[in-house]
């Protein structure tokens, strides 16, 4: 989730003296995927995803300078869970992101 994402980042930031983060909300909507069987399962197009907070610099927290959807909903990450070849656009993937 965001909120994960943030207090992760914050950790980050406070080890590396204080530096300033983004995240990637682009498929975060609906936090992690928890009934993967495999490691691949959680990161190879986990089904049940959505989008995430919009892209904007306000974020409310001064360390945080954007959200971002730097992976483009509907990106394939490859032919797993009956997906096309990694980068390839999935229109029924990004339908399912927007639901």
């Amino acid at each position: 989730t965001t909120e994960e994402c943030l207090e992760y980042g914050r950790e980050v930031s406070e080890r590396v003296g204080g530096k300033h983060f983004v995240i990637d909300t682009s498929r975060n909507g609906a936090g992690p995927y928890l009934k993967a069987s495999t490691e691949e399962q959680t990161w190879c197009n986990p089904p049940g995803r959505k989008l995430g907070r919009s892209p904007t610099t306000n974020t409310g927290d001064p360390l945080c300078d954007a959200f971002l959807w730097i992976k483009r909903p509907g990106e394939s990450d490859g032919q797993c869970n009956g997906g096309p070849p990694a980068g390839e656009f999935w229109l029924e993937q990004a339908l399912g992101y927007a639901q």
